[in-house]
């Protein structure tokens, strides 16, 4: 979708904060974005002390932010959501994390190199697939990476789901795109939602 306008909205400023990305959803659809991509997690994992070790409890609240998410949903019918399912590598069947686990949110892991499967740190416990997709989220090897960092001398290549979401976006636009009449892809409505098009025309 060439035509596409991007709207870049900071979540964080180098410490992220959950009240930082529920307003930049509200600001997302005050500019009237269809597609809102989430190219972030929220984990609600035990937090323990970090003398003693002792559990401290999740500082999330995962039924208030499933609430949240369908409340929005509601409040924004015409908005398709997509987010980062996590990235989870080294964990035992590990969950997508939120808010890609909610209802209603496209969960996006990231696709191996040959694109014939899920990553090693998208390698879910189990999946929402009716709402699942993969899609390229870059390699530890710098010679194919999307983008590096360089914090200290030497360069490191920058990957995850994060990136895989942003792709997924890219794609669900063209299908927006047909959505509304253009020649990009996915032309027609078939009756319904803007939302329940993209997601049957990407999976």
């Amino acid at each position: 979708a060439p035509a596409a306008e991007l709207v870049s909205i900071r979540i964080s400023g180098g410490t992220s904060s959950l009240s930082g990305a529920v307003a930049g959803l509200y600001l997302a659809a005050e500019n009237d974005c269809n597609i809102i991509n989430m190219s972030f997690s929220v984990s609600c994992d035990i937090r323990r002390c970090g003398v003693c070790k002792t559990p401290s409890g999740s500082t999330t609240s995962v039924p208030q932010m499933a609430y949240f998410f369908d409340l929005f949903r509601r409040a924004n019918p015409d908005c398709v959501l997509i987010a980062a399912a996590g990235n989870r590598a080294g964990y035992r069947e590990p969950p997508v994390a939120m808010p890609a686990v909610f209802s209603g949110v496209i969960a996006v892991g990231q696709s191996n190199d040959t694109g014939t499967g899920a990553a090693a740190n998208s390698l879910y416990g189990e999946v929402p697939t009716d709402r699942y997709v993969l899609a390229p989220g870059g390699s530890r090897d710098l010679a194919d990476a999307i983008a590096t960092i360089q914090p200290y001398r030497k360069a490191e290549a920058l990957f995850g789901t994060s990136f895989s979401a942003a792709f997924a976006s890219g794609v669900a636009s063209r299908y927006v795109c047909g959505y509304y009449g253009g020649e990009c892809g996915g032309s027609g409505t078939g009756g319904l939602s803007l939302p329940d098009h993209v997601l049957q025309q990407m999976t």
